[in-house]
């Protein structure tokens, strides 16, 4: 039975596949693909877990783990508690994303802060810590990193989104 890793990001935290009812579609659309680990930040860990809920009651099954993905040592932790609990990983979907908005000129050096750390950075551990594992998967493996068309069309009022997710980008 294939593994899958599925860690995206809402607005300020982790979460599978957004709504309920996507993470339900997200296991019926996958058939082999469980348990799939539902990565929060800690405070947002209860969301994650109404999440697992859902998809259990429809039939998958979710591994519930905070996760601060600004912590390179969170990360890691990650990484080495799940290829312990499974043999490959064939997807990881690396979506962080939290939301900014002001000028240039306007904007709290705080909020540059946290945008680049979650969005840019974040992205960045989680490529540096799970590309190695992708890529000695026996068949072949994917990775997706979720920007946005902020990264290319920067409206003026989302310097420091559009900033952090043109990094990703590039």
């Amino acid at each position: 039975m294939s593994t899958m890793w599925h860690i995206a990001q809402r607005d300020q935290a982790w979460t599978c596949a957004g709504p309920s009812a996507d993470a339900v579609e997200f296991h019926r659309g996958l058939p082999g693909y469980s348990p799939t680990p539902l990565v929060d930040l800690p405070e947002a860990a209860v969301r994650c877990k109404e999440i697992a809920e859902v998809a259990r009651a429809h039939g998958g099954d979710a591994i519930v783990e905070p996760l601060d993905v600004r912590d390179a040592a969170a990360w890691r932790r990650l990484h080495d508690r799940l290829r312990g609990e499974w043999p490959a990983c064939d997807l990881l979907v690396n979506g962080a994303g939290v939301g900014a908005a002001g000028l240039v000129g306007t904007l709290p050096e705080s909020q540059w802060r946290r945008g680049i750390d979650t969005n840019l950075i974040g992205t960045a551990l989680g490529c540096e810590t799970f590309l190695p594992w992708l890529q000695s998967h026996p068949v072949r493996s994917h990775l997706v990193n979720v920007a946005s068309i902020a990264g290319i069309i920067a409206p003026a009022s989302m310097a420091s989104y559009s900033a952090s997710k043109a990094g990703v980008i590039a």
